[in-house]
């Protein structure tokens, strides 16, 4: 009974492809990050724009009150899955809903949307949604055949035991009566009332049962990993704490103008450097207190909002976090208005503090182009509107207000992953060609990104950067036209932390390739024949897609088409199935990655890893361009090597 009430629940299943991704070089965080990406909210509210969701919605989940794109967004969040499939390199993109068709046409326009943005995630829709006939959840048939089989079970059991019990009270009590007591009534259609009605009930408690522990279970579940996550949270904050505390020495000082810097501690980790104080501002009546360490290699660094906090005349203390580890002299400092600091002490270790005392205080101190001055207001526990920063950043670069635009790019480009880890594709893709555009009127904010792109190069240097780092670079490098940068940047990692390269090396493959680095291609890509063994499980994954795809599609359009006949609603559903199929992925995709993989053994002198190979893909799949793949990389690789 209780399944038969509850609701209905249909998906809508779209496929897409990862732009760029080779089996081979498949990287877990970059199809985590198109994830992120297709579930952002600057993805979802071009979606709920497009389908006027936010008035549909209103009606059919607020009780008609008026939703907000970013509550409507929001609630879309929830509805939506997004699961990377392995060695496929595709998407699956899943919106539950309670309308068979809506749950479809909401799935294709995410795939849509994720479809259109710029290079470097343009993946193709392989497999469209298209509205399902039957709910995926709850399964009644399922349930109701599980609970009477398991209540039929259980009344059997209980009858037995009954019958059994009975039949032994029975004999030991004959012995006991007197020959003269006359025999007890015939209790059997009492006992088989009682088992029948076992039967009958138990089959529902066990169903009901089933019920609170399908609804207690995740309830228990997410309760446990957030208790696990908040100790995990204290734990942190414990070994922070507990981190070496202690007073450094101070270096030199400069207070032309009687104001004052008093540092009371510093606090030092492995990822950032706080340090606490007092002031005296007797010179002006504001200025900004920020913490900064001075790079002897002159390295641009980035600025977090924990490294300066705004100042009023007077005394007072204060607290700032310099959230990087570099190598350096730090200082703290007082800058006016005009950016220009008029009072500073530094500080650091008795070594730190030696080199301090040699320096020349008092010239001018202009800030770099990428300092940070803005934050949006926030009031407690209220997170930003990502997607109208950005939106604010466009209409302040139109009206002319460049450095308010620039402020909004900086503050969004440090701070969003913090809000929304699924910006992490707007940010590297939307945000930093807006960025370029407003660089083409306001050279500072070039500027900027220039120093951001040469920090992060310098910490990958020094060994203090990653892979998702290296993506960032590569990403600056391509808005600012600079790829040899990148390539030049890889080539450094090769020499100084190779197993860095090696995280690296799907960043720079195509570049590599296209200037003939054969040999540092071969280095990361392993066993050949192993590889092609990647190419080729994903090529098999591939088609049992496609397959299933085009027989799901051939199936659902002869069920639409015969009801159509007799329903007229579903004449527009039929009509989708007359559209041309998707393009077939899995050949090209496998042809393109199997020739690559000859192009490079061939260019490094294993002509016959690379014909085994063109054999093998021959027997899998018959196509002239493998057949003529050796002859082409001979061709395309000596005109690179020299080769005759």
């Amino acid at each position: 009974m209780v399944t038969l009430l509850l609701p209905e629940t249909y998906v809508g299943v779209a496929q897409v492809t990862l732009a760029g991704v080779t089996p081979q070089t498949y990287n877990l965080h970059f199809a985590q990050s198109e994830s992120d990406l297709v579930r952002s909210s600057y993805v979802l509210k071009q979606v709920v724009t497009s389908l006027d969701l936010s008035k549909r919605w209103s009606k059919k989940y607020n009780q008609g009150e008026t939703l907000t794109d970013t509550k409507t967004a929001a609630l879309m969040a929830d509805m939506l899955e997004i699961h990377a499939i392995p060695n496929v390199n595709l998407l699956r993109i899943c919106f539950y809903d309670n309308s068979a068709e809506e749950a479809a046409e909401v799935a294709n326009k995410i795939a849509e949307t994720y479809r259109a943005f710029p290079q470097g995630h343009c993946g193709e829709i392989i497999d469209r949604a298209t509205p399902q006939s039957q709910p995926i959840r709850p399964n009644r048939p399922l349930n109701i055949i599980v609970g009477v089989l398991a209540g039929c079970a259980l009344g059997i059991f209980s009858a037995v035991v009954v019958g059994l019990f009975s039949l032994w009270r029975l004999r030991a009590a004959r012995p006991v009566q007197p020959p003269e007591v006359a025999p007890k009534p015939d209790r059997f259609w009492r006992r088989f009332a009682v088992v029948m009605a076992c039967v009958i009930l138990i089959p529902v408690v066990v169903a009901i049962i089933g019920i609170l522990a399908a609804i207690a279970i995740p309830a228990f579940v997410k309760g446990r990993n957030r208790a696990q996550a908040v100790a995990a949270h204290n734990q942190r904050a414990l070994a922070k704490h507990n981190s070496e505390i202690f007073f450094d020495h101070v270096g030199k000082t400069w207070f032309p103008k009687g104001d004052s810097i008093e540092i009371l501690s510093v606090e030092r980790s492995e990822d950032e450097m706080k340090v606490k104080g007092l002031y005296n501002l007797i010179s002006a009546n504001n200025a900004r207190l920020a913490l900064y360490v001075t790079s002897t290699n002159d390295i641009a660094t980035t600025e977090a909002d924990t490294q300066s906090t705004l100042i009023a005349h007077g005394t007072g203390d204060f607290e700032l976090v310099y959230p990087h580890r570099v190598s350096g002299l730090p200082h703290v400092t007082m800058y006016a208005a005009d950016g220009k600091g008029f009072a500073e002490v530094y500080f650091g270790s008795k070594d730190e503090a030696a080199a301090e005392s040699k320096l020349e205080l008092g010239s001018t101190n202009a800030l770099l182009a990428s300092v940070e001055t803005w934050s949006p207001p926030l009031a407690p526990g209220e997170k930003p509107d990502l997607q109208k920063i950005l939106q604010d950043a466009t209409k302040l670069m139109e009206v002319g207000h460049f450095e308010e635009a620039l402020q909004h790019h900086l503050w969004y480009h440090r701070h969003a992953l913090e809000y929304d880890p699924g910006q992490t594709g707007v940010r590297l893709s939307f945000a930093l060609s807006d960025w370029v555009e407003l660089g083409r009127h306001y050279p500072k904010a070039k500027q900027a990104l220039v120093e951001i792109r040469d920090h992060r190069t310098q910490e990958l240097l020094e060994g203090r950067g990653h892979s998702e780092m290296f993506s960032e670079v590569e990403a600056l490098n391509r808005e600012l036209q600079k790829p040899d940068d990148t390539y030049a940047l890889f080539k450094k990692l090769e020499t100084r932390d190779p197993q860095l390269a090696g995280q690296c090396y799907f960043w720079v493959e195509g570049a590599l390739v296209q200037k003939g680095e054969y040999e540092t291609c071969r280095r990361h890509l392993g066993d050949p024949q192993r590889r092609f063994e990647i190419v080729q499980r994903s090529w098999k994954q591939m088609k049992v897609f496609e397959d299933q795809s085009a027989a799901r599609r051939r199936e659902q359009s002869e069920r639409y088409k015969a009801m159509a006949k007799t329903n007229s609603a579903y004449t527009s559903l039929a009509s989708t199935f007359d559209l041309p199929a998707p393009p077939p992925y899995a050949d090209r995709h496998f042809i393109e990655q199997t020739r690559q993989l000859i192009e490079i053994l061939v260019a490094t002198d294993h002509k016959a890893d690379a014909e085994q190979i063109r054999s093998q893909a021959l027997a899998i799949l018959d196509d002239a361009q493998l057949k003529s793949a050796v002859t082409d990389a001979e061709q395309k690789t000596a005109g690179r090597t020299g080769k005759p």
